[in-house]
C-alpha cells in the first residue's frame, strides 16, 4: 500500500497534468466528507492504493493510521474509489484505492511521518519528503502563496 497526501503543498511539485488530478480529487472528496460530517474540517486527505503481488491479499482499511511527531493519528473516515475496496481483499492485478481523511494536525512537514497498518510502519515519507522540499526550491515561484509551504 501507499499513501499519496492530497495536499497541494505535495501535489503542485507534481507534473501539471498530476497536480490537476490529484487537485481535482482532493476538492471533490474534501466537499464529500464536509457533506457527510456537516462541518468544514480541513482533514488531510490521502489517496490509498493497494495492490497485491502474487496472492490474494486480505486488508482492513480501518486499520491505517498515521504517525506524526510521535502521535498516532486514527483514521476519521474513508471512501472507496474502486468497487472492491469494501470487499476487505485485493487480488494480484487489481489495484484498490480510497480517499482517507486524517485530522488536520497530522504533520507532512516532519520527515518522521510514518504510516501504521498493524504492526507493520513505513518510514519511507523520510525520504521523500526532501525531494519534495528540494522540487519546491527547483520550482520556486511558482507555488500559490495563499497558503503556507514547509
Amino acid at each position: 500500500m501507499f499513501l499519496i497526501p492530497l495536499a497541494e503543498s505535495v501535489t503542485r511539485t507534481g507534473a501539471p497534468d498530476t497536480w490537476a488530478r490529484l487537485s481535482a480529487l482532493e476538492q471533490t472528496h474534501r466537499t464529500w466528507f464536509r457533506n457527510r460530517t456537516g462541518a468544514d474540517i480541513p482533514y488531510i486527505l490521502f489517496l490509498a492504493v493497494l495492490y497485491a503481488e502474487g496472492q490474494p491479499m486480505a486488508f482492513e482499511p480501518e486499520e491505517l493510521a498515521v504517525v506524526s511527531g510521535g502521535l498516532r493519528h486514527r483514521l476519521e473516515g474513508v471512501r472507496a474509489l474502486t468497487p472492491g475496496w469494501d470487499q476487505g481483499r485485493v487480488i494480484p492485478g487489481d489495484p484498490q484505492m480510497a480517499v482517507y481523511a486524517f485530522p488536520p494536525d497530522v504533520a507532512l512537514d516532519r520527515e518522521d511521518l510514518e504510516v501504521e497498518y498493524h504492526e507493520v510502519r513505513s518510514r519511507d515519507w523520510s525520504r521523500i519528503l526532501p525531494r519534495i522540499r528540494a522540487e519546491r526550491v527547483r520550482i520556486g515561484g511558482g507555488l500559490p502563496q495563499s497558503r503556507p509551504y514547509f
